[in-house]
């Protein structure tokens, strides 16, 4: 999996930071690339000022972001989107396990469904959000959208997003309880 796009959000949950997770690292190039970034256009029309915080490893932004520090339990912080068409023996639990397996992680001991998340101390539903793409072509099995808790036997150290879109911001989980 190449770059990921995890958004931010501030105390009164507005997205103000995004945290771009490149496993394969980022090279001159792209450092150049990434610094010359000024302003982005939302769907609206708006305009976005942009700035280069920080490149780094992982454990450069620790303090300053829960999606990279370590814990046994994370929940849904943006709808997971199952990626394939949920069967009789692949719910979406099972999907979760195998999406888990496929990328060298340990598979949750427990995936309990969680009707609705409270960032900020908003109530939000999978579909307060935006859960699509538009491209010619792409196959989306989910358009609704679900929140988990995930349980792992041991810590894991994130960040850690799953599903259709999760190199996009879809599928983000944030950890519970810290262990590292």
């Amino acid at each position: 999996m190449g770059e990921v796009y995890m958004p931010q959000a501030n105390p009164d949950g507005l997205l103000d930071h995004v945290l771009i997770h490149v496993p394969a690292g980022i090279d001159d190039d792209m450092c150049r690339f990434l610094g010359a970034l000024k302003t982005l256009k939302g769907f609206d029309g708006r305009e976005w000022r942009l700035m280069l915080e920080h490149i780094g490893q992982r454990n450069d932004f620790e303090s300053v972001s829960p999606i990279v520090q370590t814990a046994s339990v994370w929940q849904s912080q943006t709808p997971y989107l199952h990626p394939w068409h949920c069967k009789k023996d692949f719910d979406v639990p099972a999907q979760i396990r195998r999406e888990c397996r496929e990328r060298k992680l340990p598979e949750p001991i427990e995936i309990p469904p969680i009707p609705t998340i409270k960032p900020h101390g908003r109530e939000l539903r999978p579909i307060d959000f935006h859960r699509f793409r538009s491209k010619r072509g792409l196959v989306q099995p989910d358009t609704r959208g679900s929140f988990w808790q995930l349980t792992f036997a041991e810590p894991l150290t994130g960040s850690l997003a799953l599903g259709f879109g999760c190199h996009f911001g879809l599928g983000l989980f944030t950890p519970v309880d810290t262990d590292g």
